[in-house]
């Protein structure tokens, strides 16, 4: 409990840290720059001089083919006068209208501009809390006013200008009602534009562009002092939570309302509703001040990067939280503000996966206009140079063994941040991961099912890769994270990535009541869930279970393929196509698909938000089970035409050849694909097999398909499991694995790989779990949580002072790379086994991800240290550790 504390302490002053922007200059510094500016320049000064314009094609698509053509189509003949308008309608025409006049020089285009802009505010204007809707329209009016400012007279500058800021003194003063992310961010970004294209203003409003400046700046993506102070007791569980700080009103940005502080959007697919506001604000905010967004406001560069670190390696988005699986293609928009390794990640990832249904690109035609096109002008990119990603402030740890589209991949959930809003608190997935290896999604999050039932689909626990505790999940908390888990320590190396993530399991779901219904444990349960990433081979998760009472434990796994029978509907229900087998007999688990649909526990709002449908297959004993697929090539086809038209994805796909003129066929390459899950410590563990439903892909109800689950109960005070994923095509068989008592054993072509509990004859120390790597009988590797000190085949390796929280050796011939993660300052004596060494190196690493290269090279370079022979043969060395996160290189 007190590292618990510790944690949540240094969270609270890392937060410090991404509340501050960056180098940030007085605000009133950059608007009072804007004085006397000549309109254009929001996007531009001159469209003859943008990318768009200089590209002849482009140039002529958009004026012949696609925007002007529409343009006059939809507006021309608009009387933008009317009071039924609703203004972010006419705002959004406004500067449609605006942008066709830059583009052609007609005058009907600009005429039509003028009058929606000297109309502001008398059509229907959404209501105050509504931050949303009203900033559109003042994004759209804005960029109208700014397009065309130039051709108007005085006197309709001044009554634009007037109701500009009349309109966004009333958006302004709404701050404090919005409680959605869309408001802050959508409304923020209205206020900001405004600000910019009026910055003169001296009018009678109450707030002026100042404020409405640092709406879309400090409050929008540093801190916004509107949070709520008061909030009335909903429930019976808030009542019983008594006197408690509510999170609700701790200070937070704007952002922060659906973004955590490492920049994961946690409200998923949702995002469509603000993306295109903040991406265009990064573009407009840099060119005006000819300064880099994501350089000021430090949140905003870690927003656009994530989709490049969640990513499935096909280019699949996950359906964790309220995510649907859909690939995003907005930050095409802000390639020009990244750093040059992730400008080429970004491109990698638009160039290199197909277009899909729901993928949106969800940029202005102005805005891509200002900008180079992507796949003409910047080439085909390359893969990050990292692979695995562990943020404890971005709440994930995604294992990742490279950039290609067969790689493997887990997805860890490890949520703490508050987060105010329903949908994602309700959504019972903490400490749930979700499993890709092989070119097939082979363990699942089940998403929101809305196809197939009322409501938006079951939250509950069960539908994630979890553990139960009597008969239920673990809770996020309305108002106050009930069940928060943070990241204990972890680590990043070819040789061996690892998290160790923790949860004080205090409250679980109340499957009786209504979803946001808590039920506390009879004795709480601390829950650690370590990830072990071997030479980024294979995965091994330990779950460790402990409590003062006893109680029935539950893990779940969901199986799955991208390979599927679609659904047609919820009376004919689809299913991915897998095999499963438990002692070598094959588990006819989708009988009874089309006989038995499932339904939703209660066929209403009220309860379908989380219940989730399970039938009973059977019942087995064993220590392993087998799920084999056949994988697709996911990362080159759009699967979702084919599943409009056949029941399964196509051996072969006709296509038409430009070169040639004629259509061809070409053969999909489908390859046999087998997930061994093996449990451990050796013993036969009871296996229940259910079915259930699942997003496998993205929302679309064709992919709200039936899989296996596997229930595992434990029962007692304390539990733990070894849970080994060996995935390999069929035709491979280059793992085998041993049976241990304490642990498990895996061997591979080169390795023998030991995951323990408790000391061997051979492995002994002051450890509580940890690994051990032989070859050829010598030791290569060996990590232990919790560490003092470690012997192998009676010689002593390694000592500490103190214990660390980890540490981990890797031996090679010239030389030891140690990373190790301690409290307090602490002395390390190492044993060099096969050489003496010459000297030390010395590298600290940062508590949380870094972005920006220069940052992490100038501030965590690494330095030559001291160190003191401690053995005859100088083999033994000692040497001061410094407090936190760091890595050493004992070289020969």
């Amino acid at each position: 409990m007190l590292l618990r504390n510790i944690l949540k302490i240094f969270l609270i002053f890392w937060a410090v840290n991404i509340y501050c922007g960056g180098n940030l200059p007085p605000l009133s510094d950059l608007l009072n720059s804007l004085k006397n500016k000549k309109h254009p320049y929001l996007l531009f000064e001159d469209i003859k001089s943008t990318p768009g314009w200089k590209n002849e094609k482009r140039r002529s698509w958009v004026l012949n083919r696609t925007f002007v053509p529409t343009v006059r189509r939809l507006y021309l003949k608009t009387n933008f006068a009317s009071p039924g308008k609703r203004e972010y309608g006419k705002a959004s025409a406004a500067a449609q209208l605006g942008f066709a006049y830059l583009l052609t020089g007609e005058k009907q285009f600009l005429n039509k501009c003028k009058e929606a802009l000297l109309n502001i505010g008398k059509g229907w204007i959404a209501p105050p809390e509504w931050g949303a809707f009203n900033g559109y329209a003042l994004q759209g009016y804005a960029l109208a006013y700014d397009f065309i400012a130039n051709e108007l007279s005085e006197k309709e500058k001044k009554i634009v200008e007037e109701a500009l800021a009349k309109f966004a003194d009333k958006v302004y003063q709404a701050i404090p009602k919005w409680d959605n992310p869309w408001h802050h961010a959508a409304g923020g970004v209205g206020l900001g534009m405004v600000a910019l294209v009026i910055p003169d203003y001296k009018g009678d409003t109450k707030s002026k562009p100042i404020d409405w400046f640092r709406a879309a700046t400090e409050y929008l993506f540093i801190s916004n002092p509107y949070q709520p102070k008061e909030l009335i007791l909903t429930t019976k569980y808030e009542k019983n939570l008594k006197k408690v700080v509510f999170e609700e009103s701790k200070p937070r940005a704007g952002i922060n309302r659906t973004v955590d502080l490492g920049g994961y959007e946690r409200r998923g697919g949702y995002r469509f509703e603000w993306v295109p506001s903040l991406v265009h604000w990064a573009v407009i905010y840099s060119h005006v001040f000819k300064r880099n967004a994501l350089d000021d406001f430090p949140i905003l560069r870690k927003y656009m990067n994530y989709i490049v670190w969640e990513m499935m390696p096909n280019g699949q988005g996950t359906t964790a939280n309220m995510g649907d699986g859909r690939r995003w293609y907005y930050t095409k928009a802000v390639l020009h503000l990244l750093t040059p390794e992730e400008r080429n990640a970004h491109i990698f990832y638009l160039t290199n996966f197909p277009k899909q249904r729901y993928d949106l690109h969800l940029i202005s035609e102005s805005v891509q206009f200002s900008l180079p096109q992507y796949n003409t002008d910047l080439g085909k990119g390359s893969p990050p140079s990292w692979t695995t990603f562990i943020s404890p402030s971005a709440e994930h740890a995604v294992f990742r063994s490279s950039w290609k589209p067969t790689a493997t991949w887990l997805f860890l959930n490890v949520y703490n941040y508050y987060i105010p809003r329903a949908r994602e608190f309700l959504h019972h997935d903490n400490m749930s991961f979700q499993y890709y290896s092989h070119g097939d999604y082979l363990l699942m999050d089940c998403g929101e099912v809305r196809g197939r039932m009322y409501g938006y689909g079951p939250t509950g626990a069960v539908g994630h890769n979890l553990i139960l505790v009597d008969g239920s999940g673990p809770v996020k908390g309305i108002r106050k994270f009930v069940d928060p888990a943070y990241m204990e320590t972890y680590m990043i190396s070819p040789w061996l990535d690892m998290v160790k993530a923790v949860m004080d399991y205090t409250h679980r779901e109340d499957e009786n009541q209504k979803y946001e219904h808590l039920v506390p444990l009879s004795a709480p349960v601390k829950w650690e869930r370590i990830i072990f990433f071997p030479g980024r081979e294979y995965i091994v998760i330990l779950d460790r279970l402990s409590s003062e009472k006893s109680h029935h434990y539950e893990w779940l796994f969901h199986l799955s393929s991208l390979n599927i029978v679609p659904t047609k509907n919820k009376h004919d229900p689809g299913y991915v196509i897998g095999e499963l087998i438990i002692n070598n007999k094959k588990v006819d688990w989708a009988k009874d698909v089309k006989k038995s649909p499932l339904r939703a526990k209660r066929e209403g709002d009220e309860y379908a938000h989380w219940a989730s449908p399970c039938e009973d297959v059977g019942e087995f004993t064993a220590g392993e089970i087998m799920w084999k697929t056949t994988s697709i090539p996911t990362w080159k086809y759009d699967t979702y035409p084919y599943y409009i038209k056949h029941k399964t994805f196509p051996s072969e796909i006709r296509y038409f050849d430009l070169k040639e003129r004629k259509y061809k066929t070409k053969k999909v390459e489908k390859r046999k694909v087998k997930m061994r899950m093996v449990f451990g410590p050796e013993k036969k563990y009871r296996i229940k097999v259910q079915r259930t439903w699942g997003i496998n892909n993205f929302r679309d109800i064709r992919y709200e398909v039936d899989h296996p689950l596997l229930r595992i109960p434990q029962d007692g005070k304390n539990a733990h499991l070894f849970t080994l994923l060996l995935t390999q095509y069929e035709n491979e068989d280059k793992y085998k694995v041993e049976k241990m008592k304490d642990g498990i054993c895996v061997i591979t072509p080169s390795y023998k790989d030991i995951f323990l509990l408790k000391n061997t004859k051979q492995i002994k120390g002051d450890w509580e779990a940890g690994m051990v790597r032989e070859g050829k009988g010598n030791l290569v590797t060996c990590f232990f949580l919790n560490a003092k000190e470690f012997s192998y085949k009676g010689k002593p390796i390694f000592s500490l002072k103190e214990k660390a929280l980890h540490i981990g050796l890797n031996y090679s011939e010239d030389k030891i790379n140690i990373d190790i993660h301690t409290g307090e300052k602490n002395s390390l004596t190492v044993n060099c086994i096969n050489f003496s060494p010459k000297k030390v190196i010395y590298t600290p690493l940062p508590e949380d991800w870094i972005w920006k290269k220069e940052i992490l090279e100038k501030k965590y370079a690494p330095k030559e240290i001291k160190f003191a022979r401690t053995s005859m043969n100088g083999r033994t060395i000692k040497f001061s550790v410094p407090e936190g996160k760091g890595k050493f290189t004992i070289v020969k």
